[in-house]
């Protein structure tokens, strides 16, 4: 939000006149529970971070592990993070 903090609607914005009214937003902030799972590729066993809660679930395969496995097999990067999306997409 330019030049305000974050949550406070309408004050001190872009407008040129000087009157300035707002609120107080209030925000509440969800967070989603965190677990590590482990998918199995042509490339080997890689782990991936697994975020979940409010209807959403989230999936980070572990950019170590997709390194080695591409360096191991000579294949470029994101061909193992493909590979990985792919099988926890069939997982699920």
């Amino acid at each position: 939000m330019p030049g305000g903090k974050a949550g406070y609607i309408g004050a001190f914005d872009a407008r040129s006149h000087l009157n300035a009214r707002g609120e107080m937003a209030t925000f509440e902030r969800f967070t989603l529970s965190r677990t590590r799972d482990t998918v199995s590729t042509e490339y080997g066993d890689i782990r991936v971070k697994r975020a979940e809660g409010h209807g959403v679930t989230k999936y980070k395969p572990e950019y170590e592990d997709v390194l080695a496995a591409s360096n191991r097999h000579n294949v470029p990067f994101m061909t193992v993070y493909t590979a990985v999306v792919t099988a926890v997409n069939g997982s699920r």
